[in-house]
């Protein structure tokens, strides 16, 4: 049942196909942050929260009112998974960036050593 904002929250979390951890990461929190939700959540963290997902219905949200999507299609789940996906797959996307930024330096370090000790040969 979804009594408190912490469960509802959660309920959303599973309906865009996420997990705490990474929820609580797109909002800038630490890894726990949504697990450890209270009876109340701040007015800054409902915004980025709807900033992200503006399809959830904050009212749903705060007093369980409603539905949890603003329309309540199918469609707009859909939309909202295709969303999280998308994000996802962006900081998935900058990581392997930063990741073969850092390899390619690393080549390139080896590769300027090994033409140095053939050319003190």
């Amino acid at each position: 049942m979804n009594d408190s904002i912490r469960d509802r929250l959660l309920a959303f979390i599973d309906h865009i196909g996420s997990n705490p951890r990474q929820f609580s990461k797109s909002l800038g929190k630490s890894d726990s942050y949504v697990r450890t939700i209270g009876k109340s959540i701040g007015s800054d963290v409902i915004g980025n929260i709807l900033l992200l997902h503006p399809h959830l219905n904050v009212n749903w949200l705060i007093t369980g009112k409603g539905n949890m999507l603003l329309g309540g299609s199918a469609d707009n789940l859909d939309l909202l998974k295709i969303q999280e996906e998308n994000r996802i797959l962006r900081e998935e996307n900058e990581s392997l960036k930063k990741q073969t930024w850092y390899l390619q330096g690393q080549v390139d370090l080896l590769t300027n050593k090994s033409v140095k000790s053939e050319v003190a040969k």
